[in-house]
């Protein structure tokens, strides 16, 4: 409740604000912060480096642009001469505030949904009761469907990262059970699977008796596509998850064989903690390890 009090307070100031400042000023702001978005997004995808270098060039993409909007909304300003803005003029900036306070306050929001959902996984009980928000729920929803449609037509990246924008507690269960199936285990502990992979005999991998097992499952092809491992039409169809397995696999396999070497890979498999947490299936924990992740960024490059 005191969350969606708020993000209403929010929204309101931002309206005042955009109807004091007029419409000139107000959709100028409006659409500084859409182009600082999107070029946001664009540096990150620009940058082929560690999670955090990605970080840093989106948040200076935002922040540069933000700085020339600025600069451009003071001219506007400059230019009325302190003149009073007109009822018509209010009205609209009051509308181009409202929708910035939405655009700002988004992220927040998604932020609160995230956490929420992840709390009501049971994994992280510490953190904040916001099942009573409808703020959080809404923006988690406006967020997944946003992210949902720019990953229609992407790559298996594009659809990872939107099933965990758009429904991130389902998103980690369902990781966490598609890890711990005895299937995936078996093909895990399959020495000659990997070793094949590593040799490049894809299709040798694949036509071992462990992954054929896997890949004639319908359910679990479901739950892979429903995280958006592999494509939807794979689910319902063994050949065309064969072949999209196959494709994957033979741009593993030189991976492969690099992280056999990789010295941070053997320090993290020698690490106690993090054996203990593999051994019991602690999917999640693994996966918010900052050394997991830092490694599996710079594997993915």
């Amino acid at each position: 409740m005191a969350l969606d009090l708020g993000m209403l307070v929010a929204l309101l100031v931002f309206a005042w604000l955009g109807a004091h400042r007029g419409a000139a000023e107000a959709a100028i702001r409006l659409l500084g912060l859409v182009v600082a978005y999107g070029a946001s997004l664009l540096a990150g995808k620009l940058v082929d480096a560690s999670w955090l270098a990605i970080a840093g060039a989106s948040i200076g993409a935002f922040i540069v642009v933000q700085l020339g909007i600025e600069l451009a909304a003071r001219r506007v300003r400059a230019r009325a001469e302190g003149a009073e803005p007109s009822d018509p003029s209010r009205a609209l900036g009051s509308l181009c505030g409202l929708a910035r306070g939405g655009l700002l306050v988004l992220p927040l929001l998604w932020l609160a949904g995230f956490s929420e959902s992840v709390r009501a996984t049971g994994r992280a009980p510490a953190l904040p009761d916001l099942s009573s928000s409808r703020s959080a729920g809404i923006g988690q929803q406006v967020a997944g469907v946003a992210a949902t449609q720019l990953a229609a037509d992407g790559d298996r990246g594009s659809r990872v990262t939107a099933k965990w924008i758009a429904e991130p507690g389902a998103a980690m269960t369902a990781f966490a059970d598609v890890a711990a199936d005895p299937r995936l285990r078996v093909l895990q502990a399959d020495q000659g699977f990997w070793s094949d992979l590593e040799n490049g005999d894809v299709a040798g991998a694949l036509a071992r008796p462990t992954f054929s097992e896997l890949a004639r499952d319908a359910e679990l092809r479901a739950k892979l596509a429903n995280l958006g491992l592999v494509a939807e039409t794979s689910a319902l169809d063994a050949q065309q998850f064969h072949e999209e397995m196959a494709a994957v696999m033979r741009e593993v396999a030189p991976r492969l064989r690099e992280l056999r070497a990789d010295p941070e890979l053997q320090a993290l498999l020698a690490d106690p903690e993090l054996r203990a947490r593999a051994q019991a299936g602690d999917t999640a924990a693994l996966l918010l390890d900052p050394r997991v992740r830092a490694l599996a960024a710079r594997v993915s490059r």
